[in-house]
């Protein structure tokens, strides 16, 4: 079906001047508004004409199979039954048209053409192009905001309990902890504020449940995976496990029962949490201390607790930098010469030495916690290099794959969301994670679930005036 559709305007304009902003904000308004539903409105409004008169009379297996519908009867035979009104949201209003049902003289059966052709469902009320950006919108800022951008947007109220059930409803974060061939696997956790009722807080009132360090009640824990090509792909997300749980299920979901289990990935990168260490250690074949939090964490070991001054905790930190730089080559493993990787090993060799004399000099120095701190990360801090040398693989040595998410969350779950429920929670952060990480997947089950396949076009054949 092809057919051209002229649009007419009426453009009154006064002989003054004015500027060329306003000319152009006064077009866009006329076509956000009123012209770009009404093109809409007249597309579907014709293709149901169309539609309703080759289905019109007695019809075949053939020609109901083209949009989709079963055979109500042998002998099918439809009439027009009644024309009804629909109303759908949309990111450029609200479009208002009318669809025609027919209706089966013989077995009184009916349906409505139009909406077995578009596979639109019985109650839909909004597109799901619209249900899309509002949760790209929601993953930015709060509820509230997102309503009244998501309304100018579309020049139509939409509520933010609206968009908080497309949210929550959405399949577009669905993640999957079964994975293969990953080289690496990260993991990090953050808190955030949980939503609690006033019968709660009276209760926490008179029974505090933080702890010393004042953490939030509630954590969010994410788990990242790269594979050989160094792709991110987001694994899981939980709220409610801790990370031996997290363990668990991870290597439930990735594992046959009845068979051995094996590591998933070559190499678990952390920030050192021992809960992280202990609940996902199995996961992988060995385990990398991140380099950038062994530095970062140190100054509070070392000016607080064993109260040494900022000039000797910049002197240590320095020397841990140097001892820890280590580079590796940038062609693939099998291009590179044996003696490069010789001299590789021998570096790992030669700074687990200097670790060994710098712990030493830290104890005489009496800098007891700094040295018991420097000599636990001291086992897993070049095992990036041996991943390297044993498959091939660049692994990272530090976890800012995964820092870079969990800023997001945080800015999203913690300075504009106030209060969060469990399920809100891992469900916001979901979508974030899809979003910054694997964002071609992202597109990718939008396209497919609007069904971007070309079959629809629509050019600008031009502007002319009209008498």
């Amino acid at each position: 079906m092809k057919r051209r559709i002229a649009v007419f305007l009426d453009a009154d304009i006064k002989k003054e001047t004015f500027s060329f902003d306003e000319l152009v904000i006064r077009t866009k308004e006329v076509f956000d508004k009123n012209g770009m539903p009404a093109v809409i409105t007249l597309i579907l409004e014709w293709m149901d004409g169309d539609l309703c008169d080759s289905l019109t009379g007695v019809q075949t297996k053939e020609s109901l199979a083209s949009i989709n519908v079963k055979p109500c009867c042998k002998t099918p035979y439809f009439v027009r039954s009644s024309r009804e009104p629909r109303r759908i949201d949309s990111t450029i209003g609200k479009i208002k048209f009318h669809w025609m049902r027919l209706k089966c003289k013989n077995c009184k059966e009916s349906f409505i053409p139009l909406r077995q052709f578009l596979n639109v469902k019985l109650y839909t009320s909004h597109t799901l192009e619209l249900e899309k950006i509002a949760c790209e919108t929601a993953s930015h800022q709060s509820y509230r905001r997102s309503a009244k951008h998501m309304t100018d947007i579309g020049g139509n109220p939409l509520g933010k309990s609206k968009i908080h059930t497309w949210v929550q409803k959405t399949d577009s974060a669905h993640l999957k902890l079964e994975q293969k061939e990953l080289v690496t696997i990260v993991a990090d956790g953050t808190g955030y504020p949980r939503f609690k009722t006033n019968a709660q807080k009276e209760d926490e009132k008179k029974n505090p449940k933080r702890d010393a360090d004042n953490r939030p009640l509630e954590q969010i824990r994410v788990i990242l995976g790269i594979d050989k090509h160094g792709k991110t792909i987001p694994m899981g997300v939980f709220n409610e496990e801790k990370w031996n749980e997290i363990g668990r299920l991870v290597k439930r979901a990735n594992h046959h029962p009845k068979l051995k289990s094996k590591p998933i990935a070559e190499l678990l990168v952390s920030d050192g949490e021992l809960a992280i260490e202990r609940g996902l250690g199995k996961l992988a074949k060995t385990q990398q201390r991140c380099q950038w939090h062994l530095t970062y964490d140190l100054k509070s070991v070392m000016k607080y607790q064993d109260e040494a001054n900022n000039e000797e905790t910049r002197k240590v930190k320095d020397q841990l930098h140097e001892i820890m730089r280590i580079p590796l080559p940038n062609e693939p493993r099998d291009k590179v010469k044996t003696e490069e990787i010789l001299n590789l090993e021998v570096s790992v060799f030669n700074a687990e030495r200097q670790m060994n004399a710098l712990v030493k000099d830290l104890k005489e120095k009496q800098y007891f916690q700094t040295a018991t701190y420097v000599e636990n990360a001291k086992a897993k801090l070049f095992n990036y290099v041996r991943v390297w040398i044993r498959t091939g693989d660049a692994p990272p040595k530090v976890s800012s794959i995964i820092e870079r998410m969990m800023r997001e969350i945080k800015l999203r779950l913690k300075r504009i969301g106030c209060n969060w429920s469990p399920k809100g929670a891992a469900q916001m952060t979901k979508i974030i994670l899809k979003r910054f990480t694997n964002s071609n997947e992202w597109e990718k089950y939008w396209s497919d679930t609007l069904k971007l396949d070309g079959k629809m076009k629509i050019e600008f054949a031009g502007a002319q005036f009209v008498n």
